[in-house]
């Protein structure tokens, strides 16, 4: 009975630290796991933020002539996985500076719900210093991300300049091409630059995201060519978007 006792009570300490073991080998590779996927996100991000710099860069080789020759190679860029997107800030709504009536038509039309008392709350709170202030009017992840394909804070002027805003923009708050106005409507969505626009003394806007992120990171920056030698390039604001709760979802009521 007792050697019986001894075999038992064996088999269950062998057991036991079968199972300890495994549960450890499984935490293990949990850690490995966790570790891996911690260093790709900070490579990515790494990536986004170099792309800016080139960006940068790029803009300085163009400070002292238009940017209309070279809208092919600054509208919407691909290297290396990064995507890069370049907007000038003029064709932008203002936060600081728009009226209640546009805020609200472009809050709407970029699917924030209760528009209306969400500009007004925005108007309250002015002057907006960075874009993460947004939350703090209620705007959820999916709402800051449709709308700040439409805004700015770096334009100071009260309306959008129509020969630089995207077709829907225009066609939203009315605006009216002059005679002599352009608007490269193919090249809208991304970068809705013109000839008639100098590089120095201009604000732009990078959007950068990596096609090899599954959580769908995005890098908002907006710069300033001064056209002085320190600093050639202002930085007006960087900042990293919310993660969208759900990538598929699009934006609009």
């Amino acid at each position: 009975m007792q050697r019986g006792f001894v075999l038992l009570y064996t088999l269950w300490v062998l057991l036991g630290g079968v199972v300890l073991l495994g549960g450890v080998s499984l935490w293990s590779q949990h850690r490995a796991r966790a570790a891996a996927a911690q260093l790709q996100a900070q490579q990515l991000e790494a990536k986004l933020e170099s792309a800016a710099h080139s960006l940068s860069f790029r803009l300085l080789s163009l400070a002292s002539r238009p940017l209309g020759l070279a809208q092919t190679q600054l509208s919407s860029l691909e290297a290396d996985g990064v995507r890069a997107g370049l907007q000038a800030t003029d064709g932008l709504l203002d936060l600081n500076q728009a009226d209640p009536g546009d805020m609200a038509l472009v809050m709407q039309a970029a699917g924030v719900p209760d528009a209306a008392l969400k500009a007004e709350a925005l108007m309250r709170r002015r002057p907006v210093q960075t874009y993460a202030s947004l939350a703090a009017i209620g705007l959820d992840e999916r709402s800051t991300r449709c709308l700040l394909r439409h805004v700015t804070l770096s334009s100071g002027q009260q309306r959008p300049r129509a020969d630089l805003a995207s077709a829907d923009l225009r066609r939203l708050l009315g605006l009216k091409l002059g005679a002599s106005g352009f608007a490269s409507d193919e090249l809208a969505a991304a970068s809705p630059v013109v000839d008639q626009v100098q590089v120095a003394g201009s604000s732009f806007r990078y959007w950068l995201s990596h096609t090899g992120d599954p959580l769908g990171s995005e890098l908002l920056v907006e710069v300033r060519v001064t056209g002085r030698g320190e600093p050639p390039i202002q930085v007006l604001e960087w900042y990293w978007l919310p993660r969208a709760a759900e990538p598929a979802l699009g934006c609009g009521p």
